[in-house]
């Protein structure tokens, strides 16, 4: 079942694996459990230290992901996510970071209500020079 399957992902990732995963994998483990609707206290437990340790040095892909993921799965609000959308926030003016990550962490944010100093001011600057690729979704 899904159930099985996850609890057998939520054991292998905590027993100290995940803090060898690359972000992109942290992050896609993340989203599998969000989209899932599956909450390991203990996968969480294990998430929130990897994010507190190492985001700074995640990927812009990567934040962005696990920003929506986290929320997803009620961390909002919580220091893991707001380490996160910190960390994202410093990122936005990387190329690297396109138009729906950018969106996405803002949507993260706000569910989060999240306004750590100066957070708005660099996702107001982020979306107005990046305003020409941003398109309205159905």
């Amino acid at each position: 079942s899904d159930e099985d399957l996850f609890d057998s992902l939520a054991k292998s990732a905590t027993s100290c694996s995940m803090r060898r995963y690359s972000s992109q994998n942290v992050a896609n483990l993340t989203w599998a459990f969000a989209v899932m609707r599956h909450r390991d206290e203990e996968y969480l437990d294990c998430l929130s230290e990897v994010v507190l340790r190492r985001c700074d040095t995640f990927e812009p892909q990567a934040l962005s992901t696990l920003g929506i993921s986290m929320v997803r799965l009620s961390l909002a609000p919580s220091p893991p996510l707001a380490a996160v959308l910190t960390a994202a926030s410093h990122r936005f003016s990387e190329s690297a970071l396109d138009v729906q990550a950018l969106a996405n962490v803002g949507w993260a944010a706000g569910k989060a209500r999240h306004s750590e100093d100066g957070f708005l001011d660099r996702l107001h600057e982020a979306t107005w020079t990046r305003r020409q690729q941003l398109s309205v979704q159905d």
